[in-house]
Parts: structure tokens; sequence; C-alpha cells
């Protein structure tokens, strides 16, 4: 079941068509951010309800303009939607009730993602500024900065320290202490670290892409120390590996691997590995089988596992949910163009 007033067009011709401004409440279900083509301006939001009825270019339609190039990751921040809009340089800060804006965070060089720290700041990551920038989050000013001497990725916090990986060919995780707003750590863990996860103990895991001389891998950080527990490396040197999440239920660690980590001749997927194994399973939990699996978010409102496709980075991609982390597919909905990263709501 779809509802859209323009489905199928773009952003553009939605704000050209006479639109007025449709607010949309996005709540009871999975916010979609989908990329867009690099470049090409066509990024949008997607919005995939508990009920299973999908509805696209909900931004373009609440504000009647195109979102931006690149839509990279979003964040809710009390009752606003904080859209990072990667090659805009730019945060769309809407009204988490009707998606309408509010505001817009300029100044950016190529945000990432963003991760609140206290009531009033926020932590901005970065592809090509070797800093955090911190952002007030009442009057959206950019306050300070944080050092790195690299860029910055994924976010974590973890007590009152904060925890980033320099993806862009780097292989470095850094600790920030919140309580002096500096940089106190950082340690080598893997070639391009693309993704991190904390479990139930409070252990930090880093997701290594891997690069063409270096194998992907996943890394086991004590936290406290910054002192590597485990690294757990790929077989197959030809695999890559994307997206990491913790489902704390089972306490496994699912991540995607576009060619199977032990052997080039199986099946890559999305792999689920326990966080007291020392060796990536033999099976995929869910083979891809030709599919383009993207980005992997799990809803712990419904206790299910959501898998992106983007297809062939063209054509609308699609967002699938399995129920309890097992093969049997739920549904599977089309949205917005090369679908990525993915919010409860």
């Amino acid at each position: 079941m779809v509802a859209a007033c323009c489905f199928g067009c773009s952003p553009k011709e939605i704000a050209e068509e006479g639109c007025t401004g449709k607010p949309f409440n996005p709540s009871n279900g999975i916010l979609v951010c989908n990329e867009g083509n690099f470049t090409f301006g066509n990024a949008s939001v997607s919005f995939v309800s508990n009920n299973g009825t999908v509805t696209n270019e909900i931004y373009a339609q609440a504000n009647c303009l195109p979102l931006g190039d690149v839509l990279q990751s979003a964040a809710r921040i009390k009752n606003k939607l904080w859209l990072v809009v990667n090659n805009s340089g730019k945060i769309a800060v809407c009204n988490a009730n009707t998606l309408q804006q509010e505001a817009e965070i300029t100044g950016l060089t190529s945000p990432r993602y963003v991760q609140p720290i206290n009531d009033t700041l926020a932590a901005v990551s970065d592809l090509y500024n070797t800093a955090l920038t911190l952002v007030h989050t009442a009057n959206y000013s950019v306050v300070g900065t944080i050092a790195l001497g690299t860029s910055s990725e994924p976010l974590v916090r973890v007590q009152n320290a904060l925890y980033t990986s320099a993806w862009s060919q780097d292989s470095t995780l850094h600790k920030i202490d919140l309580n002096t707003f500096s940089l106190v750590s950082s340690v080598v863990v893997g070639a391009q670290p693309v993704d991190l996860a904390v479990d139930q103990q409070g252990t930090l895991w880093v997701l290594c892409q891997g690069s063409a001389t270096s194998r992907a891998c996943l890394v086991q950080v004590n936290p406290e120390s910054m002192e590597i527990m485990q690294r757990i490396s790929f077989k197959n040197p030809a695999a890559s590996a994307s997206s990491l999440v913790y489902h704390a239920p089972s306490n496994q660690l699912i991540f995607i691997a576009n060619s199977h980590p032990a052997d080039a001749e199986l099946a890559g997927g999305v792999f689920a590995l326990h966080t007291d194994s020392t060796r990536i399973p033999s099976q995929p939990l869910i083979a891809n089988n030709g599919r383009l699996f993207y980005e992997l978010h799990y809803d712990t409102n419904t206790n299910s596992l959501w898998v992106s496709d983007a297809k062939d980075y063209l054509q609308q991609g699609s967002v699938c949910q399995y129920a309890l982390l097992g093969n049997s597919v739920s549904t599977c909905q089309e949205v917005g163009i090369i679908p990525g990263y993915m919010l409860s709501l």
C-alpha cells in the first residue's frame, strides 16, 4: 500500500507542481534516509509505518523543496528531526510531528552523523573536516570544535566518552572525553573502520571495511583503556564489510559482507556473530542472492531487522523487514534511490 501525492516524482517536480506543503507525522515506524545520487540533488525521505504503509518524498511534500545532495543520516533530538545532508554541507532541522523544516545548520564541510551530548549540545562528524563540530541544540549555532586530526564517521557514546572512527583511507578509532571536550586517546583498529556498536557489557565493537592491502575485520575494544581485546579477521581477502548493529536479545553482532567473509565461492549477505565467538559463521543469516545489501537497522520496537537494498544505485531501492532475525521476510517496500540510514520513530 502506497500513500504519496506524487508517487515517483522527483523532489524538484514536487516543488514545481504547485505544492502547498503537506505536514507529515512520522510516528510508529521507520524513517528511511534515501541518499540519492552524488551531485544529483535527489536525496529524499521515506517512512514505513508499522502497519506496512510506505510514504515516499515526505520531506519534499512537507516543505515544497528538494532536500539536497546525499542524505547521510538522521537523528531525533527532543521534538526535532535532524536530517544530515552530506554533500550539501548542511543539516535540515524539522519538526518531528510535521517534518516541516524550522532551521538549517550550514557552514559544515561534509557532515555525516549527529550525536546528542547533553541538553544543549550535539556533536557532528565530518568526512572532510579533521574536527568534530559542536552545535547548540536550541539555537542551532556552531559553538565549537573538537580537533581529531582525521575525518570522522559514526558516533557512539559510552558513559561520559564519545567514540568515532576515521573511515576514509584510515584505520583509527578516537575517544573524546566529554568532561573536557577533548581527544584523549586513539588506537589503530583496522582498515577503514566503517561502523561502531556497543554490546550489553559496554564493550565497543568496530567493523572495519577492509582495503586492497588489509582484510576486513571485527575488532573488540575496551572503551575505558582503548586496548584491543580481540580482532576477528575475514579469511576471504576480497570480502568487504559495511553496517553493524547489535541485537541485545541474542547477544549478536549483525553486519553486511558483500561476499562470504570465509570463502569467496559462497554467497555474501547479512551475517550474525555471537559476541563470544572467535570466527565468522559459515552461513549467512540472510543470503544476498544477487541483491545489493547496503544498510542495516535493528528496530527494538518490533524486534525486527531492516535491510536496505540499493539495487543498481540508479533506480528506486527497497527496504525489507525480517522478523526475529530469521530468514522469513515480513515485508519489502520500495522507497527512494540508495536507501541508507534508518531511524525508529
